[in-house]
């Protein structure tokens, strides 16, 4: 079955395409995904690895109505991953963060906590009483107006607001800017967020 479909979806593929595969069902708790991957590697066995993963879960998935496959993706499918026409920069859903320093992680958490914590302006102008930088405020109501995270998610920000949130919430709980982070770092953004 699995073999059949990939086919039908797979006629004649370059050496540069990438497929996913979704499996959905009604009896699943959330749909089983098998992450986007080089054609040549998406085989009736990874897929039945995935699925095997699920059932060893134990939640059952019977082969009703209700069950289908989604070779490729919906949406604004992703055609390639790499070079300057990489479809990855039309997704919304994927933030990049373009640094020159060590804080690969703190932007991480600063960028998953402003994420999380978005609220509107009208929210925002409700909560703060503008005494202050827009991120010194941020890091006082933990929280972050959406027109702020949409300028965070915009990679080609000329205020570069990602260093900007980052090093301030740094600053607060001590966590250095001029050597990689630990792991063990964590437990300070945790404490503090």
């Amino acid at each position: 079955m699995f073999g059949a479909a990939l086919q039908d979806a797979t006629e004649s593929p370059s050496d540069s395409d990438f497929i996913r595969v979704v499996i959905h069902s009604d009896s699943l708790i959330t749909n089983i995904v098998v992450p986007l991957r080089k054609t040549e590697y998406m085989t009736p066995q990874v897929i039945l690895d995935h699925v095997n993963h699920v059932l060893t879960s134990h939640e059952d998935m019977p082969l009703d109505e209700s069950f289908f496959l989604d070779i490729g993706g919906r949406g604004n499918q992703v055609q390639s991953v790499t070079g300057d026409d990489s479809s990855i920069k039309s997704k919304r859903s994927i933030i990049t963060i373009v640094n020159q320093d060590y804080t690969c992680m703190a932007r991480a958490v600063t960028m998953a906590f402003a994420k999380v914590n978005s609220v509107t302006t009208a929210k925002w102008r409700e909560l703060t009483d503008d005494d202050g930088n827009t991120e010194q405020l941020i890091w006082r109501y933990k929280k972050v107006p959406d027109w702020y995270y949409y300028k965070l998610r915009d990679h080609r920000d000329p205020c570069d607001r990602q260093t900007k949130l980052t090093t301030e919430l740094c600053k607060l709980v001590d966590a250095p800017t001029h050597h990689p982070l630990a792991v063990s770092d964590l437990h300070a953004f945790e404490q503090f967020l």
